[in-house]
């Protein structure tokens, strides 16, 4: 009994240990006047995959992900330009997004960096960064449109 008592500390211990924060879903940020977004995840991968390519961050970096929610305010289709969001790392380089997915919807846009979004609409976008970072760095910060964007945590 005393053993068992003993594993169970250890194990609750551990799993108070590995708790992280997570992104606060309920915060919005503007992107203009009539487009808002906020941030459903924010994640890191050791591997990303594009087309029947798979790519291997080097020891200790992770490509960086993160999914996005648009909301348009106004009654008029919005004009998404990705080029206009980075990551900003923790030594002030801006890092470019790389790869788009809009959930739920296939699209053949020419400029694969901008995206439409239809009057009064909220659609859901996962993009990843061109250059992985440094796998304890925490992604706090974003640069868009010019302006510097503290992402909110719990």
């Amino acid at each position: 009994m005393k053993n068992l008592a003993l594993l169970l500390f250890f194990v609750a211990t551990s799993v108070v240990a590995q708790k992280k924060e997570k992104i606060d879903r309920e915060q919005f940020y503007n992107y203009s006047p009539n487009l808002e977004f906020r941030i459903y995840r924010v994640s890191k991968a050791r591997t990303t995959s594009r087309g029947n390519v798979t790519y291997v961050a080097k020891k200790r970096k992770r490509y960086a992900s993160i999914m996005f929610q648009f909301k348009n305010k106004s009654s008029e289709t919005q004009i998404i330009n990705f080029e206009n969001i980075s990551l900003v790392n923790k030594n002030g380089t801006l890092n470019k997004i790389d790869f788009i997915v809009k959930a739920m919807k296939l699209t053949s846009r020419t400029n694969r960096l901008e995206q439409k979004i239809k009057g009064n609409k909220k659609r859901i976008f996962a993009i990843e960064f061109e250059v992985p970072i440094d796998k304890n760095d925490k992604i706090s910060t974003l640069k868009v449109n010019d302006e510097i964007i503290e992402l909110a945590y719990n």
